[in-house]
């Protein structure tokens, strides 16, 4: 071989070498959370805001759980079924009867829709939140967000936020020592500031067949949830009142 053709083949090596690196870091390592779903829905467009607090009337705390049975709440259990049945429809996808005796749930749900998603592989917390009423009567609000994985330090962020009864927030000073990764001596102490009226958290579900669910939960019950699969999303909001439910077929 000529010196011509050693510089040629040498150049063209040079250039896969360069295309390869190129292009292995524009993919780069992926992550459930890095990557979009199975069916190109990335994670960020399925992010729900903390709800507002729930209205419970005389009760005086939060909600522990409820039973959402054909004689207990006929028209919260009637609507559930209703919008899982539509769901399946928009989704294209085998959705099981729920149980009339079981507590709508993650867990009712997740038997409702595993039979084409398959397993649980995963699961990440988005943010949570507990909201505390201070003996003057002022409602303060303990957020605390967890970045996904592959963004940044993945230690927790806290916000502190001043909630008035038309839904504005106000953020309360705190320490940026105190906001990064705070531990839980510092939320103890600042739920201890009044009693705990509301508690919500949100978290990503990766399933076996790679499509993922967000679900946010209000006081033990589904508030809102995201499901995308073979190219539609469907969406709820407002699951835990029958008044308040709002889902749509995208």
């Amino acid at each position: 071989m000529n010196k011509k053709n050693l510089i040629l083949v040498g150049v063209i090596a040079v250039i896969l070498v360069l295309s390869f690196c190129y292009f292995w870091k524009a993919e780069g390592p992926t992550s459930p959370t890095s990557i979009e779903s199975a069916d190109g829905f990335h994670p960020d467009s399925m992010q729900e805001t903390p709800p507002p607090l729930e209205n419970k009337g005389d009760s005086g705390g939060p909600a522990t759980g409820f039973v959402a049975t054909q004689t207990a709440d006929p028209s919260l259990y009637e609507g559930y079924k209703t919008q899982l049945v539509e769901m399946g429809k928009c989704l294209n996808l085998e959705v099981s009867a729920i149980d009339p005796n079981a507590e709508i749930n993650f867990e009712t749900l997740n038997v409702a829709i595993s039979k084409d998603l398959g397993d649980v592989v995963a699961e990440e917390e988005d943010w949570s939140t507990t909201d505390i009423r201070t003996p003057s009567g002022e409602v303060r609000r303990i957020l605390i967000q967890t970045p996904p994985p592959g963004e940044g330090e993945s230690e927790r962020r806290l916000k502190y936020l001043s909630l008035s009864p038309d839904g504005k927030t106000k953020e309360l000073p705190v320490s940026q020592d105190q906001s990064d990764n705070p531990s839980d001596t510092l939320l103890a102490s600042l739920e201890s500031d009044g009693q705990v009226v509301g508690m919500a958290k949100a978290r990503r579900i990766f399933y076996e067949n790679g499509d993922d669910l967000y679900l946010s939960e209000r006081n033990g019950k589904i508030y809102s949830f995201t499901l995308a699969h073979e190219g539609k999303v469907f969406r709820c909001k407002g699951m835990d009142a029958g008044k308040t439910v709002n889902c749509s077929c995208e």
